[in-house]
């Protein structure tokens, strides 16, 4: 469980997060949405002790993070970053092995069965066994990508916070991904992403925090969260949101005007 109390953070001056209350329980899909600055980066740090908060608290499993130490936050909770380079030539496997670190002992040579076990499920969770012996460094971004969000399944902690997990990869991998979270969630673990893609929270999450200037402005359901006064509220361009079998779609508002064909087509003469 993550819970967020009246937490504020700000960069000198400027204030970035501005009283942010949220309580999510375990097995929940959580997406984060809003626009670019809002502080949805931010919140994830603070929410990992990468900054430290001057008001309000942040709990996971009933824990106060401010007291807990670097290994005891590896336990509790994984982070999937937007982008990751590494500097070392190190294998697909040996990255994701790097999630089994918070569990492991201290022997440096010898690396547990379980721990092994952990990371080819993790792989092969995510689809890409295949690639356990190739080189992280010669990865395409997606594929780099993929390997992170194995990482984070292999550290099997109650809490995943994600950046952008999908901003890099192909349409398909991108419904393999929300599909591989929606999974987890069913499992029990406690899931919060953050998106830019208002189809994907509505999708595929079960709540969805809406965050605009710092604040949660929707908190709520994805049908309650994802609504054209939402998006009109967030950005100048004016959407539509239409439903598909079912499934909340969200359009831009001059899509399929013949007012906006027409230029191109003169530009095509």
């Amino acid at each position: 469980m993550l819970e967020i109390s009246g937490l504020h953070f700000g960069y000198g001056e400027r204030e970035v997060l501005r009283g942010i209350d949220a309580k999510l329980q375990p097995g929940t899909l959580c997406g984060l949405f809003g626009p670019n600055g809002s502080g949805k980066t931010t919140l994830f740090k603070c929410c990992l002790k990468l900054l430290a908060t001057p008001a309000g608290t942040v709990h996971i499993d009933g824990l106060d993070v401010a007291g807990l130490s670097a290994g005891e936050m590896a336990r509790r909770v994984a982070y999937v970053p937007q982008e990751h380079d590494s500097p070392f030539p190190y294998l697909v496997k040996e990255i994701v092995l790097m999630g089994r670190t918070p569990h492991m002992g201290r022997g440096l040579f010898e690396i547990p069965e379980a721990d092994r076990e952990a990371v080819a499920e993790a792989l092969d969770a995510v689809g890409i066994g295949d690639l356990a012996d190739a080189r992280y460094d010669q990865l395409s971004g997606g594929q780099r990508q993929l390997v992170l969000v194995s990482r984070a399944i292999a550290q099997r902690t109650p809490l995943i916070v994600l950046d952008e997990p999908t901003s890099a990869l192909d349409f398909d991998n991108q419904v393999r991904i929300w599909r591989i979270l929606h999974r987890l969630a069913m499992e029990g673990t406690t899931v919060l992403a953050c998106s830019h893609d208002p189809n994907h929270v509505a999708w595929f999450c079960d709540r969805v925090l809406v965050l605009d200037r710092g604040r949660i402005v929707v908190d709520g359901s994805p049908e309650a969260a994802i609504t054209e006064s939402t998006i009109r509220s967030l950005y100048e361009e004016a959407c539509q949101v239409s439903r598909i079998n079912g499934l909340p779609v969200v359009i831009p508002g001059f899509a399929g005007s013949h007012r906006m064909r027409a230029p191109m087509a003169s530009r095509i003469r």
